[in-house]
């Protein structure tokens, strides 16, 4: 789990930008050959409006409850946070599904925000900022999209995530205390206080993965977030799945290392490895696995066989 830094546009500002750039809807050219018939008659036109005209206007009525999710976010307390779109237009049903009608993650407002928030010093990491073994391709709606319509398109709400991380986050986003329950990564930093752990074990004569988080010295309230997101987002199985290209890379640089200085011998050689994984960010699950791998006989024995089968070594 990681820290992105979130979009600074004034959260209306971008809400504006985003009407702005939606196209017309079915029905809005109908409108607007009527209001030129009606023009050119010299008589009233009928007070129906387009889509990007109904959502400027529920934007306006709502401007008092949109900065509510600003405040809200700074005080890191999203109970406050109204549902649906409180201020009517055209009713509870027809204004929901016009500020959810807004969101398309393909639009190029989306597209903006979403390399903006993944790259840092101008470069992307374009892996899920909850697992990092997924590439995101979504944005989570952090408030979910279902009950929380007036926010579909707010920067701060949406977070790229993985469809898998996503598919897996409950709709209960509050605990029973009315505080949120998952990683939020525009509001939660990263910390060098390890909590994700790994065990491996032998399948087959292949290493497994298994993870695991402990609390250690972390606060009460930062583990809760790291439990909830790690247990009812299933990262163990997510890691475990991704763990095999993993266990490859460290397996497939451990025999090349060991090709090119066979006289140091295959433990000295698995320690040069060993040396060059990162002790910075402690609880990335590569790292954690890399770790976890490079001082067990079973993954010594998993090298043994590949320089034995692949170079015809036998160490």
């Amino acid at each position: 789990m990681r820290h992105l830094k979130h979009n600074t546009t004034p959260p209306l500002d971008y809400i504006d930008s985003v009407i702005a750039a939606k196209k017309a809807h079915k029905g809005d050219t109908a409108i607007q050959a009527e209001r030129e018939r009606c023009k050119k008659a010299g008589v009233a036109a009928p007070s129906e409006l387009t889509y990007k005209e109904r959502c400027s206007e529920l934007r306006k009525r709502n401007e008092v409850e949109i900065k509510k999710y600003e405040m809200a976010f700074n005080a890191d307390n999203f109970a406050t946070v109204p549902r649906g779109v409180p201020v009517s237009l055209n009713g509870a049903k027809q204004d929901c599904e016009d500020m959810d009608g807004l969101y398309s993650f393909r639009s190029a407002e989306m597209g903006r925000l979403w390399e903006e928030v993944l790259s840092t010093d101008g470069y992307l990491n374009d892996l899920c900022p909850i697992c990092e073994a997924v590439k995101a391709k979504t944005f989570d709606h952090y408030l979910p999209q279902t009950k929380y319509q007036l926010f579909a398109v707010h920067p701060l709400n949406l977070i790229p995530c993985c469809t898998v991380c996503n598919g897996h986050k409950l709709k209960a986003i509050l605990d029973d205390n009315d505080k949120r329950r998952f990683w939020n990564a525009y509001l939660d930093q990263n910390t060098t206080e390890q909590y994700l752990f790994c065990d491996i074990s032998e399948e087959k004569g292949m290493p497994k993965a298994k993870f695991r988080v402990e609390q250690g010295n972390l606060p009460d309230r930062y583990f809760e977030i790291v439990k909830n997101s790690f247990e009812d987002l299933k990262l163990d199985k997510n890691y475990r799945e991704s763990s095999g290209r993993e266990i490859v890379r460290l397996k497939d640089a451990c025999c090349k290392y060991y090709l090119k200085n066979q006289t140091a011998g295959l433990d000295v050689c698995m320690q040069t490895v060993a040396d060059t994984i990162p002790d910075t960010d402690v609880n990335n699950w590569a790292n954690v696995l890399d770790k976890a791998l490079i001082g067990t006989e079973v993954f010594k024995r998993f090298v043994q066989t590949a320089l034995r089968q692949n170079f015809g070594i036998v160490v």
